[in-house]
Formats: C-alpha cells, structure tokens, sequence
C-alpha cells in the first residue's frame, strides 16, 4: 500500500481519506525501544533524498533552457553542493552522512554501473577547493602594472580575471548518472530500515499505538526573513 499525505490544522494526515480510516502517529525514541539509530538514520536518508532530487532537478534545467553559461555554472554548482552535502558531515552533527564508496563503488556496481568513486572525488575537490572554499581560484585573479611606454610612467593597476574553462553540459551528464545512483541507493537503504520498523510495530497492539502522539508539522508554514 503506497498512500500519500498532506498537513490538514497542523496534523499529516492521509489524501481523500473520507472515512477517516488511517491515523498517523508520530515515530518517537520514546516507542522505538532498541531502534532509536534507526529513526535518525530514516531522517538522515529522507533529507539526502530530498537534496539530491533537487539536485537532479538543476542539473535536468540545464538540458530545458536556453544554453547559457552563465545559468549553467549557477545551476551545476548548486547540483554539487547538494549532492557532496549528503556525503559530509564534518562536525559530527545533524544528519548521519553516507559513504561515498558504498554508493558509488560497491552499489554502482552491484546494479550494473561503472563506479564513480572517481568522478565524486574529482567534483568533491572542486567543491571543497573552489565552490564552498578558497584555495586556489584567487590566484587566477592576474594583477599588473599598466606603464606608458612614451613618458616612462606607470598608469595604473591591471587586472584581469582569467576564468578557468568548465564543460557544464558535459560533466553535467555525468553528475546526473552520479545522483541517480545516490537516490537508488538511498531507496534500497529506506526499504530495509522501513521493513525493520515495521516488524517493531507490528509487535504492539493497537491500543498501545494507539497512545503516541498524532504526526504534526507545526511552523511548517513558517518562512525565516533575514
């Protein structure tokens, strides 16, 4: 059974269930027992799926748009920096990060893709030394003396920028294969953690279940102005 839901007064609720047949309650340590991992790793493969859907959804505009490489650059970054942010988790908080050989070696492998632990490294480093970072990419910035050869006197300062060459639809066509892989692991990953929740529920009776709180998504019509 595959249902769909929506946010009705605050409460997840089940689509056009007219006879108020479902009840949705809230997944909790409190009543996950010895599975308390397994709810933040469920919300950890939730949240990378949602950034990598979103990412395959910028990499697919550059294919729908007038070719431009100004829209391309801001639309392949963007795809980056959501997919290497599901495979980082540097401080050690928030969502528990995935294994980059996993996916792109061993589970791109075993579904019949070549691995693309290499391509992920390679667009990882451009991340980390370029896109998020400055490590390298102010040196490109060409700085020099403009002198007047007839009176013998400086002018003024040069500078040129000298922007380093990208193939965005190129490498772009890669990336996309990248994702797809990352979100088919992702749902083989959420099956068996939903499988092994649902052999825990399974367990209780309907009056103990009964007692957790209803789903809600309270402020989730809230927006943050800066």
């Amino acid at each position: 059974m595959q249902l769909t839901y929506t946010i009705s007064v605050d409460q997840v609720v089940v689509n056009d269930d007219k006879d108020n047949r479902f009840k949705v309650f809230q997944i909790e340590d409190c009543n996950l027992g010895k599975l308390q991992g397994t709810l933040i790793r469920y919300q950890s493969l939730l949240a990378s799926e949602h950034d990598l859907i979103y990412s395959r959804a910028y990499i697919d505009q550059m294919f729908y748009t007038v070719d431009s490489t100004l829209i391309d650059g801001a639309l392949i970054n963007s795809a980056i920096q959501l997919l290497v942010k599901c495979f980082s988790n540097p401080g050690g908080k928030g969502r528990s990060q995935i294994d980059a050989k996993q996916v792109f070696d061993s589970f791109a492998k075993s579904i019949g893709k070549n691995s693309y632990l290499k391509q992920f490294n390679d667009l990882r480093d451009i991340r980390n030394r370029t896109l998020a970072h400055d490590e390298g990419d102010f040196r490109d910035s060409k700085v020099g003396i403009t002198v007047d050869v007839y009176t013998q006197k400086p002018v003024e300062i040069a500078q040129v920028y000298m922007r380093r060459k990208f193939l965005y639809k190129e490498n772009a066509v890669i990336l996309r294969d990248m994702i797809t892989i990352a979100v088919e692991y992702i749902s083989d990953q959420k099956q068996k953690i939903e499988k092994i929740m649902m052999d825990h529920y399974g367990t209780k009776s309907f009056s103990e279940i009964s007692q957790y709180k209803l789903l809600d998504c309270k402020g989730a019509d809230t927006y943050n102005v800066w």
